[in-house]
């Protein structure tokens, strides 16, 4: 069993290099571990369940490839 998460947002190009894109990836990571906290507490969650925070990406994406690496989130190719 895996804890997943997955943020779906975009920032339209007018508004990007504002921090908007960081902020978002931020909270998302925030909400995925406030959910596995309160899952855990609850005893809906087994305390040795890994929780991971997934975003799909593509390599014509340049802004968010330059997002997700200033951010340390590792990349990987999508699986077909």
């Amino acid at each position: 069993m895996v804890l997943a998460g997955m943020l779906a947002a975009k920032v339209l190009p007018v508004w990007r290099r504002r921090g908007i894109g960081s902020a978002l990836l931020r909270w998302g990571e925030d909400r995925l571990s406030q959910t596995a906290a309160r899952m855990r507490a609850e005893g809906s969650l087994p305390l040795e369940t890994p929780c991971r925070f997934s975003l799909e990406v593509y390599h014509t994406e340049k802004a968010r490839v330059t997002l997700l690496e200033k951010t340390a989130m590792p990349l990987s190719a999508p699986s077909m």
